[in-house]
């Protein structure tokens, strides 16, 4: 059943690209999505609200991060293929509203929840729980590594870098630094968003020395470092600095350092809402101005997702909750910096499949599962 099923999504992927013609030398076309599933993850009772999404490394499964009934968090697994839900995974606490506490899978069966939090996606099994310690866990590349952050806010941080075959830990002291979120590249360096504390004052890291005073140099940076060498290897500091403008008091746009999804296949990371950061020269672009973000006019962030080759980013978009903005997903072409198409429908939270085939996200009572498909 499984290779019959197979061989008619090779045969509509290859359908729908031999249809598209074909484009003109050095000219890259975005995806276009067609709808493959509907899946139904609502009850009687309830409406699911999903929180996240994430497919298996074989592309197989997707895991849905869900709030099933008020004040609880589970994760069904759905056969892509078939859109059959597998199996479900009741977490033991409830993980709903928390971004940290993601869903991610270690192989073709194993999925994680949180940090340590654990199953056997395929046949429901809780597993014992990780021996790790911080929150934001994320996993390297090919999964060979699991870092986290242990701190609290606006004091020094430690970096713990697992390995996940015998999860021995490298517990780094980030130089009296705080460090905010982290992505991996593609060569395995973290990229980390960090702020100063007083243990960091007048310490010179990756060769910027740190102001000791409120108006002396910056106080947030992007910082590069490698996990085996426990060096930093590149930095960009910014001010962060408050600003008196018409509308009152606001923050510096450069200060806004929140790191996004990593886009391995070209080794870049998303920050903010409308950057990229090249993982390897550590150059940032924009592909929205900065006038466009404060208008409203852009696809703010309910998700986003990679394609398999990271030239393109899907990033899914939600009504704002004043009903100023209306949701307009956007696809950005990264090596050009720019939206070049967009896609209806669904809610927000999204995820695309490593074999690059698929695309899914939050529907009205579940996810959709699309092909892409596109030169």
């Amino acid at each position: 059943m499984k290779r019959a099923l197979a061989l008619v999504l090779s045969g509509l992927v290859m359908a729908c690209a031999f249809g598209q013609g074909n484009p003109a030398r050095g000219v890259r076309r975005p995806p276009k999505l067609q709808l493959f599933h509907e899946v139904n993850l609502s009850t009687f009772w309830h409406q699911a609200i999903i929180r996240q999404l994430a497919f298996s490394p074989d592309s197989q499964y997707v895991a849905v991060k869900l709030d099933p009934v008020l004040g609880t968090t589970e994760l069904v697994i759905v056969e892509v293929l078939t859109g059959k839900k597998i199996s479900t995974l009741r977490s033991p606490e409830y993980l709903g509203m928390s971004q940290n506490d993601r869903v991610q899978w270690l192989d073709n069966q194993v999925v994680f929840l949180g940090s340590y939090y654990r199953w056997n996606a395929l046949s429901g099994e809780r597993l014992a729980d990780a021996p790790v310690v911080g929150w934001q866990a994320i996993f390297n590349q090919d999964r060979t590594q699991l870092a986290t952050v242990e701190n609290v806010l606006g004091t020094p941080s430690y970096l713990h870098v697992y390995d996940t075959k015998t999860w021995s830990d490298k517990k780094i002291y980030a130089d009296g630094l705080s460090i905010g979120t982290i992505a991996w590249t593609s060569d395995d360096h973290l990229v980390m968003s960090v702020g100063v504390t007083r243990k960091s004052m007048g310490k010179t890291i990756a060769g910027h020395q740190i102001g000791r005073g409120p108006d002396v140099g910056p106080d947030v940076a992007l910082l590069l470092f490698d996990p085996q060498s426990q060096q930093f290897i590149k930095s960009l500091w910014f001010p962060a600095r408050a600003r008196k403008t018409a509308k009152g008091i606001e923050w510096d746009i450069s200060a806004d350092l929140m790191l996004g999804i990593s886009c391995f296949g070209s080794n870049s990371v998303t920050l903010s809402v409308n950057k990229i950061l090249d993982g390897r020269t550590f150059d940032i672009k924009q592909f929205y101005s900065d006038q466009q973000v404060k208008s409203n006019s852009v696809a703010m962030v309910g998700g986003q997702a990679c394609s398999a080759d990271g030239r393109f980013l899907f990033i899914k978009d939600v009504d704002s909750w004043d009903g100023r903005h209306k949701a307009s997903n956007s696809i950005i072409d990264l090596a050009l910096s720019r939206q070049v198409a967009s896609f209806p429908g669904g809610k927000e939270e999204i995820a695309s499949s490593e074999n690059g085939q698929f695309l899914a996200f939050g529907g009205k009572k579940g996810i959709s599962i699309f092909l892409l498909n596109g030169e």
